[in-house]
């Protein structure tokens, strides 16, 4: 099934913390399925919080603010005082270029989605389905129609 990075980090999410042995080596599979590597990181321009905008290195926010009332930062790496417009990203964010987000091909195999689908009932038992799970419920129901 092709998942875009939302999609991913929604499965991701499902996964269970804690379980015996065998589940926990399927999850960690699961989490490297899932995850970004640097190099697709790179290709999406994936930024996490605040960075330099010349070498891409993450900044501090310091306690002065610029004369519209911004913050400053200085990056840890090259210690120049920068402004907003001297960086990238936001503070608590993770972003990326979303048009070259066009989604990466995820085969899962039938213990990987014993563990999603034991995720899933886990929340349903619950009564805790957000809209959010019901979207990646529908497409991996659609993606695997035989193994609901």
């Amino acid at each position: 099934m092709k998942l875009r990075i939302m999609e991913r980090w929604g499965y991701l999410q499902l996964l269970p913390e804690k379980g015996n042995l065998a589940t926990m080596n399927i999850v960690n599979n699961l989490r490297q399925k899932l995850g970004t590597s640097a190099e697709e990181q790179e290709e999406l321009g994936m930024v996490v919080g605040v960075i330099c905008s010349t070498c891409k290195n993450p900044v501090i926010e310091l306690e002065e603010k610029d004369e519209k009332g911004r913050p400053l930062y200085r990056c840890n790496v090259c210690d120049a005082i920068l402004t907003k417009d001297d960086t990238l990203g936001e503070k608590d964010r993770t972003s990326w270029n979303q048009a070259k987000d066009i989604g990466t091909e995820i085969d899962f195999k039938a213990a990987e989605r014993g563990v999603i689908i034991s995720a899933f009932n886990a929340l349903d038992e619950k009564e805790e389905i957000t809209g959010q799970h019901a979207a990646l419920w529908a497409m991996f129901r659609e993606a695997y129609p035989e193994k609901e």
